[in-house]
């Protein structure tokens, strides 16, 4: 087999490192908790998904941060906290594609680009 060098990620593709509190801080299930409490009072389904979308991609910021930082198990965790929530965000978007709006769309747009980015990264990383 050719060994070629690995593939190079255009800088928009890589997630910024993640900032404030981490798993495996004694202060996380706080900021989930918060995480959670916001959702509860995003009484817009769109707005509500958004924001489940944008907590998916902090907890995927989290998982490439701890990974970075050599901590798998965490990083495990966080990664999988991500596929959760994007799951999530994906069932919900099913419901709310039966009324196509402007809104709709976009947010369809959002969970491509980020699950393409997610596996953008996974593969470059996992590549030695």
């Amino acid at each position: 087999m050719e060994e070629l060098p690995p593939p190079q990620l255009p800088a928009e593709a890589i997630p910024p490192t993640a900032i404030g509190i981490l798993p495996g801080n004694p202060l996380y299930p706080l900021e989930t908790w918060f995480d959670t409490v916001q959702l509860t009072f995003t009484f817009d389904a769109v707005a509500r998904e958004q924001l489940r979308l944008n907590q998916a991609t902090e907890r995927f910021q989290e998982a490439v941060t701890l990974a970075s930082q050599n901590q798998p198990q965490l990083a495990a965790a966080a990664a999988a906290n991500y596929r959760t929530t994007l799951e999530t965000v994906a069932q919900n978007l099913n419901n709310l594609a039966q009324n196509i709006t402007p809104q709709v769309t976009d947010l369809i747009d959002q969970v491509n680009q980020t699950a393409a980015q997610t596996v953008i990264v996974a593969q470059a990383q996992a590549i030695p």
